[in-house]
């Protein structure tokens, strides 16, 4: 997969969609990701930031996508 460090709770690395091997071959980190952590803690894409969620299945991102847009009750 990836010689980035393993993620402890997930045993993956954080998703990092800069690093070489991902921009190599992207398909077999998402299916990897798609199957062990759907929503993923990776880093992020602005350098100063701490990190940020990658969800990979496209049916939670359209429901995150949805209930973001419900108004509070």
């Amino acid at each position: 997969m990836s010689t980035l460090l393993e993620d402890a709770r997930s045993g993956l690395a954080p998703f990092d969609p800069f690093h070489p091997d991902f921009l190599g071959n992207p398909y077999r980190f998402y299916a990897t990701y798609r199957e062990a952590d759907p929503v993923h803690w990776g880093a992020p894409p602005e350098p100063m930031a701490p990190g940020c969620w990658y969800i990979m299945r496209h049916d939670d991102a359209r429901f995150a996508l949805v209930v973001s847009r419900d108004p509070l009750p």
